[in-house]
């Protein structure tokens, strides 16, 4: 026979073979259905979640990890639904309940009034490590146990009912209770969210504050504070810097010159004016003197009276009749 696991083991996934009649179902076959999502045991994959949540064990929720042990935990919710007629986590929040189960904080309460030999199975069934659970061979054997036991054979169909009646009201009780409990939890982390997102709130405009001040100083400061244009030089800078200039430039003072110097240099150059033989003695001048305007050629008549007499520069200078000898004498 092939090994395999169904994955989705539930009350509306098991028929009855036999046709029932006056609601007798001593001796009837049971049949398991619906092997849609049954796997080899050799190729069972994991991390691949399949089945209902109120027949899922904790490991298939966690991590999607299907065996045999988790069909025994299915299993285990079948037999509690045969014993106490109440359909698995009525009312509740699937993914609720699902996480609970999942983290191992919730599973389907047995009444307290159970007989000991079912209470026994069905926690076995609902270990929390897989590896403890019983396999489906030690499970027939409980059965067969069970089935010898003195509430089996004693205890009538109606009082059976009767019985059923009880457990499913204490049942209601549990489930309200912890419908309750969850519902507290929920509201909790309701507030708890609700006080951190105030919170990010208040910080968020604390920031938007802060930053407000920083804007509103630096506008603040950019009103107040007037830039400084850079002073341009005028006419009357530039001059007062080439008086300064030429205050603290040294005084040079060249030689005196005469009529008879600038008639020399106008006829035989400037080195001739010149005491050193140079030409800075006319520049000189020029330089110090910058309103100097040379004569008009009317006056300059020195040297062509000189040329048209016949004299030599000598001469002229030394004959007493010379404008320049006159010149002289007047001194």
């Amino acid at each position: 026979p092939i090994r395999l696991i169904h994955r989705d083991l539930k009350s509306s996934n098991i028929l009855i073979k036999e046709k029932i009649t006056d609601s007798d179902l001593n001796g009837k076959q049971l049949l398991i259905t619906d092997f849609g999502l049954a796997k080899e045991y050799q190729t069972a994959t994991q991390n691949s979640m399949a089945g209902t949540y109120q027949w899922m064990s904790p490991e298939v929720i966690r991590e999607g990890k299907h065996s045999t042990a988790s069909d025994v935990w299915s299993y285990g919710v079948v037999v509690w639904e045969v014993l106490t007629g109440e359909i698995p986590f009525k009312g509740m929040d699937m993914m609720a309940m699902a996480y609970q189960v999942g983290i191992g904080k919730r599973t389907l309460p047995i009444p307290s009034s159970c007989p000991g030999e079912w209470k026994e199975l069905i926690s076995a069934c609902w270990e929390p490590e897989p590896d403890r659970r019983p396999t489906f061979v030690d499970i027939l054997r409980h059965l067969d146990s069970i089935s010898e036991s003195n509430w089996v054979r004693s205890t009538p169909q109606e009082s059976f009912h009767t019985q059923q009646e009880f457990w499913r009201s204490e049942i209601d009780v549990y489930m309200k209770k912890k419908e309750e409990e969850l519902s507290a939890r929920e509201e909790q982390l309701r507030l708890r969210e609700l006080m951190v997102s105030q919170k990010e709130a208040m910080v968020k405009q604390r920031e938007l504050d802060l930053l407000l001040k920083e804007l509103t100083a630096a506008i603040t400061t950019t009103e107040q504070t007037k830039p400084t244009p850079r002073k341009r030089k005028t006419h009357r800078s530039q001059l007062k810097y080439l008086t300064k200039k030429a205050a603290d430039a040294p005084l040079k003072i060249s030689r005196p010159i005469g009529l008879a110097d600038l008639d020399l240099e106008r006829k035989f150059g400037p080195s001739w004016a010149s005491p050193t033989g140079g030409g800075s003695a006319g520049a000189n001048k020029k330089k110090l003197n910058p309103f100097f305007k040379p004569e008009p050629q009317s006056s300059r008549s020195v040297p062509s009276q000189l040329s048209d007499s016949g004299m030599s520069s000598s001469e002229a200078s030394l004959s007493p009749s010379s404008p320049l000898t006159r010149g002289r004498s007047l001194r």
